[in-house]
């Protein structure tokens, strides 16, 4: 017996949101796509509001996570410019990337979260 961790529709769903959060993030890195902004939460709201029923709660809230994690990773790069943390009385290099990664990775993860709750009080609406 073979279990499928993503479905065909969900593969599809993934592979758009993902997409969406691509076009929004590549827009805060280069200025002159700036139109994608509009873009990409438009592909994520299709998934959530076309989806037909086929996605569960639980899948909808990762596919809006997954969105606002990709598109805050893009969003908190400039995080990187601030790399040499001698500034702040951390010297060594290799605790430094330690402290930005940490700091990226968490910082993205948390202001994800929304985007997953948001999803699903917009699916709940659309299925009202």
């Amino acid at each position: 017996m073979r279990v499928f961790v993503f479905s065909r529709t969900t593969r599809s769903s993934l592979a758009c949101v993902t997409g969406g959060a691509l076009l929004a993030g590549a827009s805060g890195i280069f200025p002159l796509l700036w139109p994608l902004v509009f873009v990409g939460p438009s592909l994520f709201i299709h998934v959530i509001f076309f989806s037909g029923g086929t996605l569960s709660p639980r899948r909808i809230f990762f596919l809006g996570a997954f969105f606002g994690l990709i598109l805050y990773i893009f969003a908190y790069g400039p995080l990187w410019d601030t790399y040499p943390l001698s500034w702040a009385g951390i010297e060594g290099s290799m605790m430094s990337r330690a402290y930005l990664t940490a700091i990226w990775i968490t910082g993205s993860l948390v202001a994800a979260l929304p985007w997953g709750i948001a999803a699903i009080l917009l699916r709940a609406l659309a299925v009202r």
